[in-house]
């Protein structure tokens, strides 16, 4: 991660990421995410990037020109940008967006017939069928370590597949259960330093426990508390890592009443305990 461009809010964040030569080859290749809080004053003009960005606006509005062309990008709308030709992109009030930069596979063929057959601005059905995905790409540096070039392809594949062939109104019921699950994963994200329980988590979702509980490891593979756990011990290595706070800050930071108790989550889980990560990982 580096310094913010002018014009970003605190609590903008954006990573990098290398892709290899065999990612180039294959793959849709990340070349980095981020999730950015803007004013009045932020704006980006490049001449070429070598890449392809998407973007999906959160709130505010987003004001885009893409190969001479003006757009405006509101809420709920993503837009994608071809960063090997003159660009740029900026914001004239508060504004709250998503993004990732990308290339490989047939992406070019994919932008040209979004720009010939509809609009590089799209609006989805289902917004969060973009959102998610670039929300968890984010996720995945901002709390862990990155993301495999093979997973990283696949959410990008995903995103890409929904801006060009968005679900129909045949599947309200399918979507309704995936938005359930993204609207827990959003809270567990915003309140990993608080207790959370499996009955809050269905009630803010409007669910029994029961049926959220099956609901949410059918989609993720994993339980809430699983999914919970996991989340918590990545955002302490993220901590443990990049910054000087003692175990006990990091044990109250990830939601864990005792440091006893974090202490032996993490050697569970991790294999040894956060003060001997902490050193092998070195900032």
């Amino acid at each position: 991660m580096k310094s913010l461009s002018p014009g970003a809010y605190d609590g903008s964040e954006y990573f990098f990421h290398t892709a290899s030569p065999l990612a180039k080859k294959l793959f849709y290749c990340l070349d980095g995410c981020g999730h950015i809080l803007s004013g009045p004053q932020y704006e980006v003009i490049r001449e070429d990037y070598n890449d392809y960005l998407i973007m999906h606006v959160v709130s505010g509005l987003l004001h885009v020109v893409n190969e001479g062309v003006p757009y405006t990008v509101g809420p709920d709308q993503t837009v994608l940008l071809n960063c090997h030709k003159p660009h740029r992109y900026g914001t004239l009030q508060d504004t709250e967006f998503f993004y990732v930069h990308f290339d490989g596979c047939n992406t070019a063929d994919i932008y040209q017939h979004l720009k010939a057959s509809s609009s590089l601005v799209l609006t989805n059905q289902w917004s969060s069928e973009v959102l998610d995905p670039l929300k968890l790409l984010y996720s995945k540096f901002k709390y862990g370590s990155g993301v495999s070039e093979t997973e990283a392809s696949s959410i990008i594949h995903a995103i890409l597949g929904n801006l060009v062939a968005p679900r129909s109104k045949a599947e309200t019921r399918s979507e309704f259960q995936s938005q359930a699950v993204a609207e827990a994963v959003d809270y567990i994200q915003s309140h990993l330093d608080a207790e959370i329980s499996i009955e809050h988590l269905a009630a803010q979702v409007k669910m029994s426990p029961f049926y959220f509980s099956r609901l949410f490891k059918r989609n993720l593979q994993q339980s809430p508390h699983e999914y919970i756990l996991t989340l918590r011990l990545d955002k302490a290595k993220y901590l443990l890592t990049s910054t000087n706070q003692t175990i006990a800050e990091i044990a109250q930071s990830v939601g864990f009443m005792s440091d006893t108790g974090f202490i032996n989550a993490f050697k569970n889980r991790v294999g040894i305990s956060p003060g001997k990560f902490r050193i092998y990982h070195p900032k």
